[in-house]
């Protein structure tokens, strides 16, 4: 064999693993959350790729004082009560799809002012989050509790 064909099969091995992944791996995930919430009141978050609702993703709630775990249903809804002011991080998270994550502020009753609603701005790529220390930590927590109910 010249050396041509060991070099366009070196680069075939190399590429045909990237394309088949590519092609299986889903478009990242998407939360439609309040920008603003209220304390002792349910907060609803969609979950949704590609525009379409995402069932059994998992959806961490974290807030300075604890941190709740819920599965969206087949509507690609997770819901939470906040119980503190502040803010509350949203990360939802499936296998084969890329995690997201938002922040929700949480008010008192009375400081929530009627008007136009925010919208909850996703947190950028490169900013660790102060409710999760990283992603990278809750993939950690989530991974740690998926081999310790085996």
């Amino acid at each position: 064999m010249g050396f041509r064909w060991i070099f366009i099969i070196v680069i075939s091995l190399m590429i045909l693993p990237a394309l088949a992944e590519s092609g299986t791996e889903q478009s990242g995930l998407s939360i439609d959350a309040p920008g603003v919430a209220t304390v002792n009141q349910t907060v609803e978050v969609l979950v949704t790729s590609s525009g379409l609702p995402v069932s059994d993703a998992i959806v961490f709630f974290t807030t300075r004082n604890s941190q709740f775990q819920q599965i969206t249903d087949e509507n690609g809804i997770a819901a939470f009560i906040p119980e503190d002011t502040g803010r509350l991080y949203v990360f939802a998270y499936k296998d084969g799809v890329q995690g997201v994550e938002t922040m929700i502020e949480v008010r008192d009753a009375h400081e929530s002012v009627v008007g136009e609603p925010v919208t909850p701005q996703p947190l950028p790529t490169d900013a660790e989050s102060p409710g999760f220390g990283s992603s990278a930590l809750m993939m950690l927590v989530y991974l740690a509790r998926k081999i310790r109910d085996r």
